[in-house]
């Protein structure tokens, strides 16, 4: 009877000091973590920079810098070694500023050029490749409005800017929108057709963003410099591209940098419910836009250029009009022949985002949502047209939700990747191919939360199914408390989540 009741005492202490012991995974931490994105590598596959974001509770500001990792570091992991991962700070985080849009260029492979946002508004800075004690980013765009979505490749420059349709420069919109911002608190907005409003935001009818490019040129010191001005591709268009609050992922610019793909959204009256979107290829050197989607019925997006061939654009449609929810399926079109090959869907899965497989022609890398996981699957697109299990193979099997693979290598047997989880913020691993079963293990590299994290106690939610009405199988997940007591009852918080928009992805 005493030791039963010794062991007992014990393991009530042993259970009191770990909830003592361990922090309470508020909304206020989560908010608190480093959140990484925007991943690219060097030219010459050395780094992967990406995106630092993190809010502080003192002055409640968020703070975005740029930092980079060493891929050397990656095949020394992958040889068994153990390594601590350590970023290089390439811009300071400060409440001045914020920097984004990293991009690289094969042309001035010693910069890289980002985005600068601050009280100034925002512009092209570039600054020394790899980072150098010492050396300032400098200012290269100093245009009178703000641009986003900054794409680069070879000598050219693309972006995005919210201008007034019927203007002809950046100075004409920034006039007007001195002389609204001169009214005060006297504010308003004349519409005359619908949308107004897009979730939480209001339109301002006739300004909206448009899609521009600008040459760069090498000074006589190698430095980049600009060449002439920024041209709008969508000039007197009553059109916004990106449409509505998508970024550069809906600009492409080919190897070669004399071919720029981009979707847009028609303004026009029917846009409060018209949700086509279509994919245009503007010509730098004939300065001729075309409208590649016209036949299609419903919305077309995402598109990009194989980075191996400037005749191959890929881009994902819709089938049905007035749906922004359908299935997406892939599209290439050969900018020499002007012939596009189709897919036809017959994917269980949503396809969210994809990239051109470099080891293998006419093949993607797709990230896919399927009943709550996030999985990737490759795509041989020349086997379209035969059965399923042939043209798609499921090529991770865990419930990491994975973003676009950042960088494939040694043939494709591993990956450079960015992923999530229900218990981690965004963290860089690497995928290494099993040749036996076709499957990738995960293998983490850097979580810049990792310390912060070691006080928490997570959950590891449960993947389970259910049937719903018409007998449909539905997918869910359950989260049970911290301490979980097996027979003991709870609460219950029901979250339904309304797809087929999305679903209670691993994040």
């Amino acid at each position: 009877m005493k030791s039963k009741y010794i062991s007992y005492l014990f393991l009530v202490l042993l259970q009191f000091t770990f909830i003592c012991s361990s922090e309470i995974f508020t909304a206020e931490k989560m908010h608190s973590l480093h959140r990484l994105s925007s991943f690219i590598t060097s030219p010459d596959k050395k780094y992967i920079v990406y995106v630092n974001r993190i809010w502080k509770k003192e002055d409640n500001k968020y703070y975005t810098n740029l930092e980079c990792l060493d891929v050397a570091q990656y095949k020394k992991k992958i040889n068994g070694e153990e390594i601590e991962a350590t970023p290089t700070i390439i811009t300071p985080s400060t409440s001045e500023h914020t920097d984004s849009d990293p991009v690289f260029s094969s042309e001035f492979p010693n910069y890289l050029f980002f985005l600068r946002s601050g009280s100034e508004g925002s512009s092209v800075h570039y600054i020394a490749f790899p980072p150098q004690a010492g050396k300032e980013p400098v200012k290269l765009t100093s245009y009178p409005i703000n641009i986003a979505n900054l794409k680069l490749q070879k000598n050219t420059l693309v972006f995005s800017a919210e201008v007034y349709f019927d203007c002809q420069d950046f100075q004409c919109t920034k006039d007007r929108d001195d002389e609204v911002a001169s009214r005060g608190s006297n504010t308003y907005s004349i519409y005359t057709k619908l949308m107004m409003r897009h979730w939480d935001f209001w339109y301002q009818e006739g300004k909206d963003a448009h899609p521009f490019y600008q040459k760069l040129v090498k000074n006589a010191d190698g430095t980049p410099g600009l060449e002439g001005t920024a041209i709008d591709m969508m000039q007197d268009q009553v059109y916004c591209s990106p449409p509505l609050e998508n970024g550069a992922e809906q600009f492409s610019i080919s190897p070669d940098g004399n071919l720029v793909a981009f979707s847009a959204h028609n303004k026009d009256e029917k846009m409060s419910y018209n949700t086509k979107w279509d994919v245009y290829l503007y010509n730098i050197e004939t300065k001729v836009r075309k409208e590649l989607t016209a036949a299609e019925g419903g919305r077309c997006q995402n598109p990009i250029f194989n980075p191996n061939n400037s005749e191959q654009l890929a881009y994902l449609c819709m089938i049905h009009y007035g749906l922004e929810s359908d299935q997406l399926s892939l599209r290439i079109y050969n900018t020499a022949t002007e012939q596009v090959l189709n897919e036809t869907n017959k994917t269980p899965f949503m396809i969210s985002s994809y990239v051109w497989d470099p080891n293998h022609e006419n093949s993607f890398i797709l990230n896919t949502v399927n009943e709550g996981r996030v999985t990737l699957f490759s795509f041989d697109f020349s086997k379209r047209d035969e059965d399923f299990s042939v043209c798609y193979k499921n090529i991770t099997v865990d419930n990491n939700a994975y973003g676009d693979p950042i960088y494939i290598y040694n043939n494709g047997n591993n990956m450079i990747i960015s992923y999530s989880s229900f218990t981690r913020a965004t963290l860089l691993g690497l995928l290494t191919l099993n040749p036996d079963t076709g499957i990738y293990a995960s293998q983490l590299f850097y979580d810049a939360n990792e310390e912060e994290m070691m006080q928490y106690e997570m959950i590891e939610p449960e993947w389970f199914t259910f049937t719903g009405a018409n007998n449909d199988r539905i997918q869910g997940w359950i989260m049970k408390p911290i301490n979980f007591v097996q027979g003991k009852k709870y609460p219950l918080a029901y979250l339904i989540h309304g797809g087929p928009e999305g679903a209670w992805e691993p994040a």
